[in-house]
């Protein structure tokens, strides 16, 4: 959509140019635009702003030099001439392509044309009965909505993008399909409920705090303010919401077709727009690795001896720098704290026990800025074992669903006019070793601690909760899945969504895999999270769709009959007290659940390879024993995780390997320690280097981990949310983890020296047990670690 613009080199520019690039170049690139005067100051926190930029000036700024500001991006001239776009990707193991429809519609950093997309597209997208959104999944032109539709306003410019993924068929239906349904939308006109709705979600938007991911909230205004900051504009322009929309409000109040207008003047009358078709090639990867062989042979061939000569000695100059330990001076350079700034306290998340006609509740009293949030929580380790691998299609389908007096179009249009958002959950968690399983409520004492869980989530405006939780309940009790023509589409999407999910999450999937066997909720999590899912959900959409829809009713039902419920409330005082009184129509509970161990513990192979046709990349993950939680070594392993992320791990496999990531974990509750990379170009050579540091950890001293336990001290007393603090909160509760467990982990990393770390070192070293290895990568790779280790490949139904 705008390739005339630097953005077509975006994500680090093609692959297949880089070895072109000289460090003459990049360098020389570097200076030019990583420059003061190119540079955007952003600080959050109640922090004294004089002296943070003085800091900064002082130890930064000043001695550099201040360079050229950079021009802003250019605009993208206008096409007079819609265009059509057809591009390669690595096939699956299915052959069908995406097809997308894209426009370029205006300029991000004008606040009022952003947030007008923004809320069009939740209009015309933002739940499975929006007036494009149902069109397209009923279609059977393709499988799933596309994870890019939506409007992009990170760019100088907005791209509105719509389209299908899964489509074996032509794609000019799909284009004919979202032109005719616009058109179709301006002539009749667009449901004010609709609308309303739309703008009611933004409201709800700009009142909810919510993090960035893993970041803090100030990113989130971070990533706000530079929307019109990079391209001209103040930085508060688009940071501060309310202006724009209460501008977007009256003028829908003066025009009722504002949004009409919009779709018939910016999309349907607009010429820039391009129709992309994103085709499987099953010869892809093994082309680009010829043509790079090929160019590789013939750049070494050009190479004179003394060429040759010299980029040996430039590569082994490399490797002695990534060898060489950074000196005492450089780091000392380097501003940091110190143990002795670390406050060895952690913030109590306030929490009471009450009743509702039989209903165990945890509460929590925390001021979340007028929005209220529950959760209804259901044992589901009294159903068969047979019965764990549907869970993660029933917590997808049971949202998604409509109910017998009404379709699912309905009933996802009913919600969003209430606001917030409704899901589910699945959860599993160990007991704290020495912990009581059960917990008094008012109303008795309940079998609560290290149990699986199916959680129904909900958040509301606090005026809302009332009739939010009333449809609520009507979705986890009523769902419809008799419908079976939108259960096949549900089925298809989730399956899709897991596919995409895979590509950059593969090492989530290889760490799961490989700790499976260390307890009994590992095999659950890798059960619901892992392959495992992924393979079962590919075998569903085999099956018979009426059988599909007996297993989600027989299962619902017994979960919600016979499993009792728990639920989890966060608001301020006078929000809680609307909540209890919402709960009283969820009288269900019953006889407390006993514990139920239906699962097995997994048996899987010390070694697996998978491999998938649509991977460019790989990953690998090795598991081997973790101390208990709350023992004597627990918080010197934590500590020495993260040193070997940030240090061995980082230099070996990050700096020489190659791979995007590397880095090991720990979990105590689940007894595993866990080696893994991510986007590796060379996965069994990275288990040969976990193994080779397992055998031999490095002796460390005190000034080693200084670093480590400033970074693990960090992580355990991250900033979160008043939801997300209170729903950490519920969740340690489920497996018994107190506030005194927390303090006690905290102070004994504090105090933390090298006796101790190099004690957990060696311990780890004279493990002498199974180490539990897996490997995902594309054909290729996947071949070459299985001729090397002497293991079959298993290829994964993507």
């Amino acid at each position: 959509v705008v390739p005339d613009t630097p953005y077509t080199f975006e994500s680090g520019g093609d692959p297949d140019h880089i070895p072109f690039l000289t460090w003459e170049e990049l360098k020389a690139f570097h200076k030019k635009y990583y420059a003061p005067a190119n540079c955007r100051i952003f600080l959050a926190g109640n922090i004294p702003t004089e002296k943070q930029l003085s800091f900064l000036n002082e130890h930064i700024l000043q001695s550099l030099e201040a360079g050229e500001s950079a021009s802003l991006i250019p605009l993208q001239e206008k096409w007079k001439e819609a265009r059509t776009v057809q591009v390669s990707a690595p096939a699956g193991a299915g052959v069908k392509s995406s097809v997308l429809l894209s426009w370029l519609v205006g300029e991000a950093a004008d606040p009022l044309q952003a947030l007008s997309f923004d809320v069009l597209v939740e209009i015309l997208l933002g739940h499975n009965g929006s007036p494009l959104m149902r069109p397209l999944i009923e279609s059977g032109l393709g499988e799933d909505i596309s994870q890019v539709s939506g409007v992009e306003t990170e760019l100088r410019q907005l791209i509105f993008t719509v389209g299908l993924k899964g489509v074996a068929g032509e794609a000019e239906p799909v284009k004919t399909l979202i032109l005719d349904r616009l058109s179709h939308l301006v002539k009749e006109g667009i449901a004010h409920e609709e609308i309303e709705a739309a703008l009611m979600s933004f409201e709800f938007f700009q009142r909810e705090i919510k993090r960035a991911g893993e970041g803090p909230y100030s990113l989130v205004l971070l990533r706000r303010s530079l929307q019109g900051w990079l391209h001209g504009r103040n930085p508060w322009d688009t940071l501060l919401l309310m202006p724009a929309l209460n501008e977007l409000k009256s003028r829908f109040a003066k025009d009722r077709r504002y949004f009409e207008n919009l779709i018939q003047t910016r999309l349907l009358d607009n010429t820039h727009r391009v129709l992309v078709i994103v085709n499987p090639d099953t010869g892809f990867l093994e082309r680009k690795e010829a043509e790079q062989s090929e160019f590789m042979a013939k750049l070494e061939s050009s190479w004179t001896d003394r060429q040759k000569q010299e980029l040996q000695e430039k590569g082994d100059a490399l490797e002695a720098a990534q060898s060489t330990k950074d000196s005492a001076d450089d780091l000392a350079r380097i501003p940091h704290l110190s143990r002795s700034d670390l406050p060895p306290k952690l913030e109590k998340i306030p929490r009471a026990f009450q009743d509702v006609k039989g209903i165990p509740v945890v509460s929590h009293d925390i001021w979340t800025n007028g929005i209220s949030y529950m959760d209804f929580a259901f044992p589901v380790d009294r159903l068969e074992a047979e019965d764990y691998i549907w869970l993660p299609l029933l917590s997808y389908a049971v949202s998604s669903c409509g109910f017998n007096d009404m379709d699912y179009g309905q009933a996802a249009s009913l919600f969003a006019q209430t606001g917030g958002d409704f899901s589910a959950m699945l959860h599993t968690g160990s007991c704290v070793p020495g912990v009581s399983h059960t917990i008094a409520f008012p109303s008795g004492i309940f079998d609560i601690v290290g149990r699986d869980w199916i959680i129904f989530r909900l958040k509301a405006l606090d005026e809302k909760i009332t009739e939010s939780s009333q449809l609520a309940l009507r979705f986890i009790t009523e769902a419809d899945f008799s419908d079976l023509a939108h259960l096949r589409d549900l089925v298809f999407e989730m399956k899709s969504e897991v596919n995409s999910a895979f590509h950059y999450r593969g090492s989530g999937y290889a760490s799961i895999r490989s700790s499976a066997a260390f307890s009994v909720s590992s095999t659950v999590e890798e059960m619901w999270k892992g392959i495992s899912q992924m393979e079962f959900i590919h075998s569903v959409a085999l099956m018979d769709i009426e059988e599909i829809s007996a297993a989600l009713c027989r299962i619902r039902d017994k979960i919600i009959s016979s499993c009792g419920m728990l639920a989890n409330i966060t608001g301020s005082a006078s929000a809680l007290d609307t909540m209890l009184k919402a709960l009283e129509g969820f009288a269900r509970f019953g006889a407390p659940c006993a514990r139920s161990s239906v699962i097995p513990l997994a048996q899987q192979s010390s070694l697996e390879i998978f491999s998938s046709p649509s991977l460019q990349i790989g990953f690998a993950a090795l598991s081997m024993p973790a101390v208990p939680y709350a023992s004597k070594e627990h918080a010197s392993q934590i500590v020495l995780s993260k040193y070997l992320s940030t240090g061995v791990l980082w230099e070996n496999i990050r700096m020489k390997g190659g791979a995007y990531g590397a880095f090991a974990s720990v979990d105590n509750l689940e007894g595993a320690f866990s080696f893994v990379t991510y986007r590796d170009p060379l996965p069994h050579q990275s288990l040969d280097s976990f193994t080779h540091l397992i055998q031999a950890m490095p002796v460390l001293e005190d000034e080693d981990i200084e670093k480590a336990v400033i970074s693990t001290y960090s992580q355990e007393t991250q900033p979160q949310t008043g939801h997300d603090k209170a729903f950490s909160d519920f969740l340690r509760l489920l497996c018994g983890i107190e506030h005194h467990h927390r303090v006690d982990r905290l102070n004994n990393i504090l105090s933390l020296y090298a006796p101790a770390l190099n004690d957990a070192a060696r311990n780890i070293s004279a493990y002498k047990g199974p180490l539990y290895s897996v490997i995902i990568a594309g054909q290729g790779q996947a071949q070459a670690a299985s001729k090397t280790l002497g293991i079959p490949v298993k290829v994964l139904p993507l």
